[in-house]
């Protein structure tokens, strides 16, 4: 299967069955210097932590949009994460949810 993430401009063909890379069509600028099965690992995980910070925030306030969910990536690959209408409190909650999820300095939420 063909996959080209929406956290970064590489294209992957993998097979979705055992998770194992069949080959690399396009490399990002970030990802350039990677093995071709760290970077099926990198972009995959990029890719759920992104989505699972997102459903972490829709579990503080279900009303949000993908519209009130601002993100991006570090030239490190921190992701960095902005939710519009998001107080200190609920900020702060996020924060300790993704970093029980994934690790203290693998996401930032942002004010």
């Amino acid at each position: 299967m063909l996959w080209a993430p929406d956290t970064c401009v590489c294209i992957v063909d993998y097979d979705v069955s055992d998770q194992t890379i069949i080959s690399v069509i396009r490399r990002c600028p970030e990802h350039t210097l990677l093995s071709d099965g760290v970077l099926l690992v990198a972009v995959l995980d990029e890719s759920r932590r992104k989505n699972g910070v997102f459903t972490r925030a829709l579990a503080i306030v279900s009303t949000l949009t993908e519209e009130d969910y601002i993100w991006s990536y570090t030239i490190n690959r921190i992701l960095q994460v902005q939710v519009v209408g998001f107080n200190v409190s609920r900020r702060s909650q996020l924060q300790t949810a993704v970093d029980g999820a994934y690790g203290v300095g693998k996401v930032l939420v942002l004010a």
